[in-house]
């Protein structure tokens, strides 16, 4: 899956993506999307990139303060 050893937390199998059957896998630092019978990782992106919003009583989204000190 990788070079480094990186401690899988959940797999979750028969995830579809753009028509295609996989597995994601959250890991120690990132999350993975691997197709169905491959050995390579389709999908990665590190918890750090990942935007998060929220909505407010009123309808309107509003950024989270997490997302907010992430620039």
């Amino acid at each position: 899956m990788s070079t480094s050893m990186e401690d899988v937390l959940l797999q979750v199998a028969q995830v579809k993506y753009k028509k295609s059957d996989g597995s994601l896998f959250l890991m120690d630092e990132r999350l993975i999307w691997m197709v169905e019978n491959r050995d390579t990782v389709s999908i990665s992106h590190p918890y750090a990139d990942i935007k998060c919003s929220s909505k407010n009583l009123t309808g309107r989204q509003s950024k989270s303060p997490v997302t907010s000190r992430i620039k």
